[in-house]
């Protein structure tokens, strides 16, 4: 790794997305995932549990109907537009969160990165019920916009990743199902 002619880090990107590390099941592993609700697995099981991860992830995009209730019960006033940051900043680590996770979860197992999508998903859920009831917009953007931001970028990341693993075949088809959940999220 070096500086080349331009004044750029070499191999910065190989480094930063690309790794040779592959995540590798034990025996134990692939035996105790075998079943699922007492039957033999299929991969069709993801499916639904895809779409339902999703449409989690999707209700980020009807923050805006949130934005007048939550000034007028933090401010007082509906139109002070301090609301709307939120979205914002969801946004932003949602996209953050995605770019960074991407390689690591090739290390690490999905069970793993999406256990801690929907942990922080969740928590940033309450965080953002706390700040409305003592009323502090500090603790919604924390709550909704970094923490449930980044929880959402994490399960994005896997339930797509996943769904192109087990379709190899068809891997545009299963991304786009899994991903018209987070469409519909937004209803």
């Amino acid at each position: 790794m070096g500086w080349n002619a331009n004044g750029t880090l070499v191999h910065f990107y190989s480094l930063a997305n690309h790794s040779d590390a592959e995540y590798v099941r034990t025996p134990e592993q692939i035996q105790q995932d075998a079943y699922i609700f007492g039957r033999p697995f299929n991969k069709w099981y993801i499916v639904p549990m895809c779409i339902l991860t999703q449409f989690c992830c999707g209700s980020m995009y009807s923050w805006s109907i949130y934005n007048r209730p939550v000034d007028q019960l933090i401010f007082g006033d509906p139109l002070r537009n301090m609301a709307p940051t939120t979205f914002y900043i969801t946004v932003g680590a949602f996209g953050i969160t995605s770019a960074i996770l991407g390689p690591w979860l090739e290390r690490n197992s999905p069970r793993k990165s999406l256990m801690i999508g929907t942990t922080l998903f969740y928590l940033g859920n309450l965080i953002t019920a706390l700040g409305l009831h003592v009323r502090q917009i500090a603790l919604v953007y924390m709550g909704y916009g970094l923490i449930g931001g980044a929880g959402t970028g994490a399960s994005y990341v896997v339930t797509v990743s996943i769904m192109t693993k087990w379709f190899p075949d068809s891997r545009g088809f299963a991304s786009g199902l899994a991903v018209c959940g987070f469409g519909a999220g937004a209803i």
